[in-house]
């Protein structure tokens, strides 16, 4: 796998102009190679771009997707663009680190929110990083307040309260994704992976010998429950 790599699906049809979406996993190959165990009931095994990529152009998006060093700060800062728009990386309440080594492998709240000014219409933005959505006194986080407008447009941002297992965060992302393709609301595909998909993907890996009970936590999402691809 190369350091830099990039994956473009582009479906160019006078109905999907608008339909735009970027994924962003500065860290693909580092994750795939930490996921020990893969997802289950999905088309691809392993990251958010592995599946969110089929399911977007399944729905007629046009999908452009970056790993590695191919993620630059100008793409993360770009994303304002983009309906949908996931970025998967080490990430704290204030920051989305990078994997580049050329001095901007880093990206502030106040980054984030100096260059997120005018969203397209109801966009959809999924920080998939620890602690992204919550500071650890149970208050939106600098990201999810950099990225407000995204709400004020009618649409809606996500992520997580505290730190994540890699695999779970692909997974459930993935099923949130694919309850969407089959025209769910946000709202309801959020419930389906909480409360159906959630206790049978712990229950699965206890019966293989896997503890990861409380692992399976909830995806924070602000904005328009009734969003949808």
């Amino acid at each position: 796998m190369a350091l830099a790599d990039e994956f473009k699906v582009d479906i160019n049809a006078e109905t999907n102009l608008e339909k735009n979406a970027i994924i962003l996993e500065p860290y693909y190959w580092e994750f795939k190679t930490d996921m020990a165990y893969p997802p289950m009931n999905h088309p691809a095994i392993g990251s958010d771009g592995d599946t969110l990529s089929y399911y977007l152009s399944r729905n007629g998006y046009n999908v452009w997707w970056y790993q590695d060093s191919a993620v630059t700060k100008e793409k993360v800062l770009g994303i304002d663009d983009y309906r949908v728009a996931l970025i998967s990386s080490h990430m704290s309440s204030d920051h989305i680190s990078l994997s580049r080594d050329d001095g901007n492998n880093v990206i502030s709240d106040k980054d984030l929110k100096a260059a997120y000014q005018n969203p397209v219409y109801q966009p959809f933005v999924i920080l998939d990083g620890c602690s992204s959505a919550s500071t650890k006194k149970s208050k939106k986080s600098p990201l999810f307040e950099a990225l407000q407008p995204a709400v004020a447009s009618g649409g809606a941002i996500a992520g997580w309260e505290y730190a994540v297992l890699s695999t779970w965060s692909a997974d459930s992302t993935g099923t949130i994704f694919e309850q969407l393709n089959a025209r769910k609301s946000l709202g309801d595909a959020n419930d389906y992976m909480k409360y159906t998909y959630g206790p049978y993907w712990i229950d699965y890996w206890k019966q293989r010998g896997y503890n990861f009970e409380g692992e399976n936590q909830d995806l924070i999402i602000d904005g328009n429950l009734d969003w949808g691809l």
